[in-house]
């Protein structure tokens, strides 16, 4: 729901963006729903395929993000997830 993200603007709302950015938790939660609303006898090898084409998710600690693109406050809170801030 939109009234409950944050503001782009904000520092919580460039975490926000960059976090949805890099784990896309909407795609996944509409993938498995969508499955649910499958025949009952195919819930199942619906979901082994998305476990079987599940897209590798980094480690935010694997990734490097540019200091100058944040606000100071929201580099300290990406570099506090984990982040590599330079």
């Amino acid at each position: 729901d939109a009234a409950q993200l944050p503001d782009a603007a904000s520092p919580y709302g460039e975490v926000h963006a960059v976090v949805r950015t890099v784990v896309p938790l909407l795609d996944d939660d509409a993938a498995l729903r969508a499955s649910l609303r499958l025949p009952h006898a195919q819930r199942a090898n619906a979901f082994k395929s998305l476990r079987a084409d599940y897209a590798v998710r980094r480690e935010f600690g694997r990734l490097r993000l540019s200091r100058s693109a944040f606000s100071t406050e929201a580099a300290h809170m990406l570099e506090g997830l984990g982040f590599l801030l330079s």
